[in-house]
Protein backbone atom coordinates (compact mmCIF):
# COMPACT_ATOMS: atom_id res chain seq x y z
CA UNK A 1 0.00 0.00 0.00
CA UNK A 2 1.65 3.35 -0.57
CA UNK A 3 0.70 6.26 1.43
CA UNK A 4 0.88 10.16 1.28
CA UNK A 5 2.68 12.09 4.44
CA UNK A 6 2.28 15.57 5.03
CA UNK A 7 3.95 17.58 7.66
CA UNK A 8 6.82 20.22 8.62
CA UNK A 9 10.40 19.31 8.81
CA UNK A 10 12.41 20.78 11.47
CA UNK A 11 15.87 21.75 11.43
CA UNK A 12 17.55 18.32 11.26
CA UNK A 13 15.42 17.48 8.28
CA UNK A 14 12.90 15.10 9.95
CA UNK A 15 9.39 15.02 8.89
CA UNK A 16 6.45 15.72 12.02
CA UNK A 17 3.68 13.93 10.19
CA UNK A 18 0.09 15.76 10.42
CA UNK A 19 -1.62 13.98 8.02
CA UNK A 20 -0.76 10.11 6.42
CA UNK A 21 -3.65 8.94 3.84
CA UNK A 22 -4.11 5.43 1.53
CA UNK A 23 -2.96 6.70 -1.78
CA UNK A 24 -5.27 4.57 -4.32
CA UNK A 25 -3.66 3.97 -7.86
CA UNK A 26 -1.23 6.40 -8.00
CA UNK A 27 1.82 4.96 -10.50
CA UNK A 28 4.38 7.93 -9.53
CA UNK A 29 6.04 8.59 -6.46
CA UNK A 30 6.45 12.00 -5.13
CA UNK A 31 8.82 14.22 -2.83
CA UNK A 32 8.86 17.36 -1.89
CA UNK A 33 11.81 19.62 -0.22
CA UNK A 34 14.77 21.96 -0.63
CA UNK A 35 17.55 21.26 -3.21
CA UNK A 36 21.24 20.97 -2.46
CA UNK A 37 24.53 20.02 -4.00
CA UNK A 38 22.98 20.85 -7.44
CA UNK A 39 25.29 19.23 -9.69
CA UNK A 40 24.54 20.96 -13.48
CA UNK A 41 26.91 18.99 -15.46
CA UNK A 42 25.34 15.18 -14.59
CA UNK A 43 21.65 17.19 -13.73
CA UNK A 44 21.28 15.65 -10.33
CA UNK A 45 20.55 17.24 -6.51
CA UNK A 46 20.29 16.33 -3.19
CA UNK A 47 16.53 16.46 -1.66
CA UNK A 48 16.11 17.19 1.37
CA UNK A 49 19.97 16.33 2.07
CA UNK A 50 19.82 12.45 1.42
CA UNK A 51 17.60 11.72 -1.37
CA UNK A 52 19.61 11.87 -4.84
CA UNK A 53 17.57 13.34 -7.67
CA UNK A 54 18.48 13.33 -11.34
CA UNK A 55 16.59 15.22 -13.46
CA UNK A 56 17.52 15.27 -17.24
CA UNK A 57 14.56 13.74 -18.40
CA UNK A 58 12.01 15.94 -16.05
CA UNK A 59 9.78 18.72 -17.72
CA UNK A 60 9.45 21.82 -15.33
CA UNK A 61 6.41 23.63 -13.87
CA UNK A 62 5.12 26.33 -13.86
CA UNK A 63 5.54 27.58 -17.54
CA UNK A 64 8.34 29.27 -18.31
CA UNK A 65 10.25 27.14 -15.57
CA UNK A 66 13.28 24.99 -16.60
CA UNK A 67 16.58 23.23 -15.24
CA UNK A 68 17.96 27.11 -15.27
CA UNK A 69 15.60 28.18 -12.44
CA UNK A 70 16.97 25.52 -9.96
CA UNK A 71 19.19 26.34 -7.16
CA UNK A 72 20.14 25.55 -4.34
CA UNK A 73 17.96 26.30 -1.44
CA UNK A 74 15.17 25.99 -4.13
CA UNK A 75 12.21 24.71 -2.69
CA UNK A 76 10.59 22.01 -5.50
CA UNK A 77 8.17 19.06 -5.53
CA UNK A 78 9.51 16.10 -7.67
CA UNK A 79 7.56 13.25 -9.33
CA UNK A 80 8.93 10.27 -10.61
CA UNK A 81 10.27 6.61 -8.89
CA UNK A 82 13.00 5.63 -7.48
CA UNK A 83 16.00 3.30 -9.25
CA UNK A 84 16.80 0.31 -7.34
CA UNK A 85 16.81 2.59 -4.14
CA UNK A 86 19.92 4.64 -5.12
CA UNK A 87 18.30 7.68 -7.31
CA UNK A 88 15.49 9.42 -7.95
CA UNK A 89 14.53 9.68 -11.62
CA UNK A 90 12.63 13.01 -12.09
CA UNK A 91 9.91 13.18 -14.54
CA UNK A 92 8.40 16.35 -13.33
CA UNK A 93 9.77 18.89 -10.81
CA UNK A 94 7.46 21.97 -9.64
CA UNK A 95 9.33 24.62 -8.59
CA UNK A 96 7.21 25.51 -5.60
CA UNK A 97 9.24 28.50 -5.13
CA UNK A 98 7.59 30.25 -8.68
CA UNK A 99 4.40 28.30 -8.11
CA UNK A 100 3.64 30.23 -5.15
CA UNK A 101 5.21 33.58 -6.17
CA UNK A 102 2.15 35.53 -6.04
CA UNK A 103 1.16 33.45 -2.72
CA UNK A 104 4.19 35.57 -0.81
CA UNK A 105 2.61 38.81 -0.58
CA UNK A 106 3.93 41.97 -1.47
CA UNK A 107 6.04 44.39 0.15
CA UNK A 108 3.89 46.33 3.38
CA UNK A 109 1.37 43.27 3.31
CA UNK A 110 0.28 41.30 6.19
CA UNK A 111 0.85 37.84 6.76
CA UNK A 112 1.40 34.68 9.05
CA UNK A 113 3.73 31.77 8.84
CA UNK A 114 4.15 28.98 10.93
CA UNK A 115 6.64 25.79 11.40
CA UNK A 116 9.58 25.06 12.67
CA UNK A 117 12.21 27.59 13.54
CA UNK A 118 15.68 26.66 10.95
CA UNK A 119 18.61 28.67 10.76
CA UNK A 120 18.19 30.28 13.61
CA UNK A 121 21.53 31.64 15.28
CA UNK A 122 20.25 34.92 17.09
CA UNK A 123 17.74 37.25 18.24
CA UNK A 124 17.23 39.70 17.00
CA UNK A 125 18.19 38.10 13.43
CA UNK A 126 16.72 36.26 10.64
CA UNK A 127 15.84 32.38 10.07
CA UNK A 128 13.56 30.24 8.71
CA UNK A 129 9.85 29.31 8.99
CA UNK A 130 8.44 26.53 6.56
CA UNK A 131 11.06 28.07 4.44
CA UNK A 132 9.60 31.73 4.59
CA UNK A 133 12.32 34.23 5.69
CA UNK A 134 11.47 35.52 9.06
CA UNK A 135 13.26 38.25 10.93
CA UNK A 136 13.13 39.91 14.60
CA UNK A 137 13.78 42.87 16.17
CA UNK A 138 14.40 44.05 19.81
CA UNK A 139 10.14 44.68 19.55
CA UNK A 140 8.89 41.76 18.51
CA UNK A 141 6.49 40.19 20.87
CA UNK A 142 6.56 36.62 21.93
CA UNK A 143 3.55 34.77 23.19
CA UNK A 144 3.91 31.67 24.84
CA UNK A 145 7.42 31.47 25.49
CA UNK A 146 10.26 34.30 25.16
CA UNK A 147 12.74 35.39 22.76
CA UNK A 148 15.00 32.42 24.96
CA UNK A 149 12.60 30.20 23.68
CA UNK A 150 13.33 31.08 19.89
CA UNK A 151 15.57 28.10 18.44
CA UNK A 152 15.82 25.65 15.98
CA UNK A 153 13.17 23.19 16.12
CA UNK A 154 10.47 25.38 17.99
CA UNK A 155 7.03 25.38 16.58
CA UNK A 156 6.15 28.87 16.00
CA UNK A 157 4.00 31.18 14.29
CA UNK A 158 5.08 34.26 13.14
CA UNK A 159 3.03 37.48 11.85
CA UNK A 160 3.93 40.72 10.27
CA UNK A 161 4.63 42.39 7.52
CA UNK A 162 6.52 41.79 4.47
CA UNK A 163 9.58 44.09 4.12
CA UNK A 164 11.50 45.53 0.85
CA UNK A 165 13.56 42.30 0.77
CA UNK A 166 10.44 39.84 0.76
CA UNK A 167 11.68 38.95 4.51
CA UNK A 168 8.52 38.49 7.10
CA UNK A 169 9.23 41.40 9.80
CA UNK A 170 7.96 39.62 12.68
CA UNK A 171 5.60 41.80 14.87
CA UNK A 172 4.75 38.42 16.72
CA UNK A 173 6.17 35.15 17.09
CA UNK A 174 3.35 32.70 18.74
CA UNK A 175 5.02 29.44 20.48
CA UNK A 176 2.67 26.28 19.45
Amino acid sequence: MQVEVHGLRDASGLLHASRVEAVVGQSVDEVRGTVSALNTTLSTFLLNGSIVVNYANATFNPPGASAASLANGTLVEVRGGNLAGLVFLATQVDIEDLEDDALRGRVGEKQDVEGFVTGFTAHPGTFLVNGRTVSTTASTRFVGGTAANLVNNAKVEAAGVIDAQSVLAADEIVFR
